[in-house]
């Protein structure tokens, strides 16, 4: 049940080549760590689609008293079917299947280890593992239903918590929310019943209720319910503060994730009078997930993930059995699950920047053993061999304006610093993390000899509140591209990256600063890669808060959110200077080969928008091309289409700067014939 949200979505987020699983070292001495690249073996030229290659293995879960790991298993790639149910006994044996085909995608245990839930996005349904007690379809969610999962019940044997939005009759307006137990056989349970939405909720060891987060319009109320008495006040998140309920290990007491009354995300344990006194916390990195023993609800680690991971251990226990998961895993970024009782395993997920997929391993407590599980199903998915992988290192940079900023490098083994290419990839948002782990388009890159610079502009999330508002209303050709830019300059003078061959790249607000780079800094950007770009931003913020909200959205709107980070709708001077600095309002300025990529049913940046920027730089005789993918929206989910984008960018870059470009598929191919829009010529 635990969430760290803070209502503000990233307003322009795409992460399907950005998606991240794992840690990178701490920032040192940046000269050592790119020598050390240096002299590694130089990789091969690896097929595409081994880096698209997906894992045949999907949502682990330990059950509570660590004794099985149930697991999806997904059918490969072009076969028809579900997910199949697997699963595995902790003490060993091999992996026996519960359901042959499933449309679940997320799997939850009963409190008590005797029944799975499995998620779909039509319904809730029950599954028995030790009993003839009937199984099926708990409840339907969605938008008809009104209903969505918040989690396993951790208190109360064999059920489920749901949230339900309640309409107006004959409306589709919202009267007010409710929070449902679910238990298989039984008629659901109501919780609680609130005017405003419900977030999320913590439960007293008795099973009830005993916090709850509501959203009000402008901030989230964290109240006090139970003993009969009416729900009270105790803790308000304002301006932007999260405050996430984790769990109630004690009476009158609340577990939170959040940075109410701090600067950082941190543990924190709120007490009935609204006093809030810190658990753990980072001077420098958000937290980012808490493991919970799962017998009393109390926080065992806390994990933070900026540019750099780290696990902190928050007992002597706790650090007793960190010290024997460090001797032997090293510094790779582990994912903890807690079993327990006696005999109880933990499950680990071990990810790391060169670790295509995760490795899942028990862990015994009661002796400090480690055994990897499914180790053989899961080698055959990594196609991308950990010792072809490019590392991701972290590294800061001192901005002019005296900020300090971070970022990542990634330089393809074996090469001579200086005379390779440099991309600079921009993540989405503006407003989202960029989290150590495997990057695959910054793998797809690397490998075909590119280095890849990776920049946590301000506004990135992961560094505090103020890092992520320190952009203001500055994300035109102001403050935010200059970060971008002096990162580039400042690698550039570190020996990294031929000046001659710098390009960009990025995919929704990654890819509208490439449209800023060629647009106004086209001495360093040599050529761009923009998929589902706003050539307008401020235009684009505007047409999204005019837009209905879709489906629950659990957060404070994006024009409430907005203002604290600087940049108010309201404020006309300030949208008026956005769009006077946007690419479109400049198309006449650029002059460097671009590549948009867009999503024919794109509803985060109208589709419309784009074409009609591409017509204008066609009209204007622009080094253009323009590739419609009719089916994507906003993400390029479909392995299909990935295949294709990192084909064009591959091309595009590849005939730029000199590098052999790797043949096509005949699907994209089919791709390329079908939906290239405008053609041009691929630059030379």
């Amino acid at each position: 049940m635990q969430t760290l949200r803070t209502g503000l979505v990233p307003l322009l987020c795409l992460t399907f080549l950005f998606a991240s699983s794992g840690a990178g070292a701490a920032p040192a001495a940046l000269a050592p760590q790119l020598a050390a690249e240096r002299a590694r073996a130089a990789a091969p030229v690896l097929p595409r689609d081994a880096f698209l290659a997906p894992s045949s293995l999907a949502d682990f879960r330990l059950s509570p008293k660590g004794k099985a790991v149930a697991y999806l298993r997904v059918p490969p790639r072009g076969q028809a079917g579900g997910n199949g149910l697997w699963l595995l006994e902790a003490g060993g044996g091999a992996a026996r299947r519960l359901l042959r085909s499933t449309d679940a995608a997320t799997l939850y245990w009963s409190a008590d280890g005797e029944w799975l839930f499995l998620e779909s996005g039509r319904g809730l349904s029950a599954l028995p593992l030790r009993s003839a007690r009937g199984s099926g379809m708990m409840t339907l969610l969605g938008r008809e239903s009104g209903r969505d999962v918040l989690g396993a019940d951790p208190i109360v044997p064999a059920a489920m918590l749901v949230r339900e939005r309640v309409f107006r009759p004959g409306s589709s307006r919202i009267a007010s929310w409710r929070l449902l137990r679910f238990v298989p056989g039984r008629r659901p349970e109501l919780l609680l019943h609130a005017g405003r939405e419900i977030a999320d909720v913590a439960l007293g060891r008795d099973g009830r209720p005993a916090f709850v987060r509501i959203v009000e319009p402008d901030h989230f109320s964290i109240r006090r319910v139970g003993g009969g008495a009416p729900a009270r006040e105790v803790l308000r998140c304002e301006r932007l503060a999260t405050c996430g309920l984790l769990s109630s290990p004690a009476a009158g007491e609340s577990l939170l994730a959040g940075d109410v009354g701090a600067g950082r995300k941190r543990l924190a344990l709120l007490d009935r009078q609204g006093r809030v006194r810190e658990v753990n916390g980072d001077a420098e990195a958000d937290l980012d997930e808490a493991v919970l023993d799962p017998a009393t609800g109390r926080a065992l680690f806390a994990a933070y993930r900026s540019t750099t991971a780290s696990l902190v251990a928050l007992s002597g226990d706790a650090a007793h059995h960190l010290q024997a998961l460090r001797a032997r895993f090293g510094a790779r970024d582990l994912h903890l699950t807690v079993g327990r009782g006696p005999g109880a395993r933990w499950l680990v997920a071990e990810t790391g920047d060169r670790l295509q997929h995760p490795r899942w391993h028990l862990y015994d407590p009661a002796t400090g053993a480690t055994r990897e599980i499914l180790a053989e199903e899961q080698l055959k998915a990594r196609q991308v061999p950990e010792a072809a992988a490019a590392r991701r290192i972290p590294f800061d940079y001192r901005a002019s304006d005296g900020l300090t900023l971070h970022g990542f490098i990634s330089i393809p083994p074996g090469r001579d610093l200086r005379r390779v290419p440099l991309v600079v990839a921009v993540h989405g948002g503006p407003w989202a993390k960029l989290p150590p782990g495997f990057v695959r388009m910054t793998q797809v890159l690397a490998n075909r000899g590119y280095a890849v610079f990776e920049p946590a502009f301000r506004g990135s999330m992961g560094f505090g509140r103020a890092y992520t508002a320190a952009g203001g209303s500055d994300f035109g050709n102001g403050r935010v591209q200059q970060d971008i830019v002096e990162g580039t300059r400042f690698l550039l003078a570190q020996g990294v990256g031929d000046p001659r061959r710098v390009a960009i790249t990025g995919v929704s607000f990654g890819g509208y600063a490439t449209l800023l780079g060629l647009t106004f800094q086209p001495d360093l950007f040599k050529i761009g890669v923009a998929a589902m770009p706003p050539p307008d931003f401020g235009w684009n913020i505007a047409w999204q808060i005019g837009r209905p909200p879709r489906g629950a959205a659990n957060g404070i709107p994006l024009a409430v959110t907005l203002p604290f980070l600087g940049l108010d709708p309201a404020d006309r001077a300030a949208i008026a200077r956005l769009r006077a600095q946007s690419p479109v309002a400049n198309a006449r300025r650029l002059s460097r080969p671009l590549l948009i990529v867009a999503g024919g049913a794109d509803e985060t940046v109208p589709v419309r928008s784009v074409l009609d920027y591409a017509a204008r730089l066609k009209r204007l005789g622009k080094p253009v091309r323009l590739y419609v993918d009719p089916r994507s929206g906003h993400r390029l989910d479909r392995p299909d289409a990935q295949e294709t984008f990192l084909y064009l960018m591959e091309q595009s870059f590849g005939r730029a700067f000199g590098i052999e470009v790797t043949a096509p598929s005949a699907t994209t191919r089919r791709a390329l014939a079908a939906n290239l829009r405008i053609s041009g010529h691929p630059p030379r």
